[in-house]
């Protein structure tokens, strides 16, 4: 089936009238436009009408902000995009507001930066470019005559190496955290221990000798107990891209890549769209 919108808009609620002002100037341009909140008809499964829109779509635009990149929803949208994007031949482009971190897929293809509200025109001719093929002035060179110095995303895993590069990363920052935080119970406990230890010594009973000791182990077990089962999920999620992106790094570099580079692509899509469905789920309930 042909695509049904040109362009599919992911964007925090937050941004939202900004959204609707691009919306309305790309509409202008004659280009079909996926929002949401007029795309998804009342009664509709939210997430399944999320997805649809982004197959029918020839792109996606990923609104980046401050607020859209703490937001669950948009990073699990983004991620069901990236998917597409790899596996269907969809063009992801960038929409840059502020000066947050662009995500990892985003960083290694060139963004149309609306941080300039000056240029807000000009920012619009340039993603009209980026959605369409259609240079938006004519000292820009076409398409077939500028040199292709782009990888080719479809024959070679370099854009699944970058994501599981990050993916690594906040998960490795994740049991930082999470020690961090279980150090802080430790010395938390051992200075009320010693606290409450020194406030009762003139007692003649035992009770500061089981204070002092007792309240820094009490304390550093219900830390453990906290963040045990994340500590255990992060572990795994380390073990688990780690293994991906090790794979995925050899296949990139082959001349000629082996027929289970495909396979190893396939599976790795396949465990992405599974936690970014399960995560959906989260958000939603």
């Amino acid at each position: 089936m042909s695509d049904v919108f040109d362009v599919f808009l992911s964007y925090c609620t937050a941004d939202e009238a900004w959204v609707i002002r691009l919306k309305k100037a790309l509409e202008r341009d004659g280009l079909r436009v996926w929002r949401d909140k007029d795309c998804i008809r009342p009664g509709d499964l939210f997430i399944e009408e999320i997805a649809k829109g982004v197959r029918n779509s020839r792109c996606i635009a990923i609104v980046v902000t401050r607020r859209s990149v703490q937001s669950n929803w948009v990073r699990e949208e983004y991620n069901r995009a990236l998917s597409l994007a790899i596996n269907a031949g969809k063009r992801l482009i960038g929409l840059r507001l502020d000066d947050s971190e662009l995500p990892d897929f985003l960083q290694i293809r060139h963004a149309v930066d609306f941080r300039d509200g000056k240029r807000f025109d000009d920012c619009v001719r340039q993603l009209r470019w980026g959605i369409t093929g259609a240079a938006p002035l004519p000292s820009v060179p076409s398409k077939t005559e500028e040199p292709d110095d782009e990888p080719d995303w479809s024959s070679k895993p370099i854009a699944e190496t970058v994501w599981l590069r990050g993916a690594i990363a906040r998960a490795e920052h994740s049991q930082r955290r999470l020690w961090m935080s279980r150090i802080a119970a430790v010395s938390l406990g051992v200075v009320l221990g010693a606290a409450a230890g020194f406030t009762t010594r003139g007692l003649e009973t035992s009770i500061p000798w089981l204070l002092a000791p007792g309240i820094p182990i009490t304390a550093a077990l219900g830390a453990w107990g906290a963040t045990l089962s994340q500590m255990r999920a992060n572990a795994a999620n380390i073990e688990r891209w780690a293994s991906f992106r090790d794979a995925l790094e050899g296949c990139a570099t082959d001349e000629r890549p082996h027929p289970r580079c495909n396979a190893i692509r396939d599976r790795f899509w396949l465990e992405v769209e599974r936690r970014t469905a399960a995560a959906a789920q989260a958000v939603m309930a």
